[in-house]
């Protein structure tokens, strides 16, 4: 029987909050100099330990951690006294929202990991500020580039490499935030909300030439993306009104890139149903102001993960974390301190072949 591994993808939600500014040193009280912009804990420790519950709790070998704190050393700290250091942590230190990738210590026979540095050219193409044009004034050009660089990490396995990467795209945050401006249509806030899908389509638009030049190039035999991918909230009603596209959508990727085509981890019905397929929850201007649940973590992978790669996802096994995250929120779980995060993980696993 083929070994398996299990990979999951988790917002933490501004960890930053959980530590001394700037320090690798976890906060015992609450602060209110942290740079975070998140809810300030009053219980910083409570906090981390619900977060380190459902790490725990969902058992991954490999985690993806958004919203991670900005520094290594932090990420480091925390796993070393609240997973009693049973990862290695591999980090992109960008800002105060730094993404990192854990990979459980059990794992060793069979496979090595190597980190992308960020002097590769890849970085380098994701730092590249690009123009992009608002609607209503097509002629002002604006700039925009990546907002927080993903962890890619090399995975070898039997002189194979898969490449897994840790994302957290552009937040969809916009000034679209009253139902009346919706319902109104104001100019500002409209564009500013298609401003910002654009944003994000400018950010999957570079993840997916990666991907096609890491497969096409052999660099790599498969790929897989994964992380808060920031796909909404308002997509629907923005994408249908003023003909913007689902980013997930754009990732998944073109039919004449057949070997670049990638599948997500759950399946349809999964996806096609609502109570499911659902990971946070936020208020949406374009839903008269309600409480609107939409699936932002995703996990995707190339077809070699499907058949004939080294790395091969097995059939119906993605999920969503729920029960092992409800498990550790307190009351309604609207406090930033009786709740883990604002997000569910998601999770999959596959063969080792």
């Amino acid at each position: 029987m083929a070994r398996e591994i299990k990979i999951a993808t988790f917002n933490a939600e501004w960890m930053v909050n959980l530590f001394h500014n700037g320090q690798a040193k976890l906060l015992t009280a609450p602060s209110k100099t942290t740079p975070g912009l998140g809810a300030k804990p009053k219980d910083p420790q409570g906090v981390a330990d619900r977060i380190a519950a459902v790490i725990r709790g969902v058992d991954a070998d490999i985690v993806g951690i958004c919203e991670g704190p900005p520094r290594k050393a932090q990420m480091e700290t925390f796993v070393r006294q609240k997973l009693a250091g049973d990862y290695v942590v591999y980090s992109m230190e960008d800002g105060p929202q730094s993404v990192h990738t854990l990979v459980h210590r059990r794992l060793g026979a069979g496979l090595r990991f190597h980190q992308l540095p960020a002097s590769n050219a890849v970085f380098e193409r994701l730092r590249t500020v690009r123009p992009y044009y608002r609607f209503g004034n097509v002629r002002e050009s604006h700039k925009a580039r990546f907002t927080r660089l993903p962890v890619v990490l090399r995975i070898e396995r039997k002189g194979k490499i898969t490449e897994i990467m840790t994302v957290h795209t552009k937040s969809k945050i916009s000034e679209l935030k009253k139902a009346f401006d919706w319902e109104n249509k104001t100019p500002a806030a409209i564009i500013s909300a298609i401003s910002s899908r654009q944003k994000l389509s400018i950010e999957m638009n570079v993840i997916r030439k990666y991907i096609a030049h890491r497969l096409y190039s052999e660099a790599a035999e498969s790929v897989i993306v994964m992380g808060d991918l920031n796909d909404g909230i308002a997509r629907d009603s923005i994408d249908d009104t003023y003909l913007q596209h689902s980013i997930v959508h754009e990732l998944r990727g073109a039919f004449h890139h057949e070997c670049a085509l990638m599948r997500h981890v759950l399946t349809p019905r999964q996806l096609q149903t609502a109570s499911y397929a659902w990971t946070v929850e936020f208020k949406d201007a374009t839903q008269d102001g309600k409480m609107t649940r939409v699936l932002l973590d995703h996990m995707l992978y190339s077809p070699n993960c499907h058949e004939g790669g080294k790395i091969c996802f097995l059939p119906a096994s993605g999920m969503i974390e729920r029960e092992v995250f409800n498990a550790h929120v307190a009351k309604s779980g609207k406090a930033r301190d009786d709740r883990p995060s604002d997000h569910v993980p998601l999770s999959a696993r596959f063969a080792l072949l």
